[in-house]
Parts: structure tokens; C-alpha cells; sequence
């Protein structure tokens, strides 16, 4: 009867830097900010830190429900 592994070796690795290692909290605001200001002519209203971490998805709703 032939033996099997039960653990392999991983052959890659996937990291999530955002947020984590790297702090993009102020890139991502300033990304926002071009498209609200592009798209609107207005400023950005405040960000909620509750939203921190949140979906792109979400950020847009809550920012489509300021205008």
C-alpha cells in the first residue's frame, strides 16, 4: 500500500498588506476624494471610521447617500 502526505508544501503565499503592513488609510481617502470632487464638484463629506476596513461597495453607498 503506497503512503500519501497528508500536509504538502505550500507553493505560494498571499498576503493582505492593506491596512496590515501597510497603512493606505490616507491613499485610499485621497482616491475618494478625486472621484467625489471629479464626480460631484463637491468636497468629500468626513469619513466614518466606522467604515474603516469596510468593502469599496459599501464606501461608495455611504458616500452616494451625501449627494
Amino acid at each position: 500500500m503506497k503512503k500519501t502526505k497528508l500536509m504538502q508544501l505550500p507553493k505560494g503565499f498571499l498576503f493582505d498588506f492593506d491596512g496590515v503592513i501597510v497603512n493606505s488609510f490616507q491613499s485610499h481617502r485621497s482616491a475618494w476624494e478625486s472621484a467625489f470632487k471629479e464626480l460631484f464638484h463637491k468636497e468629500l463629506p468626513a469619513f466614518p471610521m466606522e467604515l474603516a476596513g469596510a468593502s469599496p461597495y459599501k464606501i461608495a453607498e455611504y458616500y452616494a447617500s451625501t449627494v
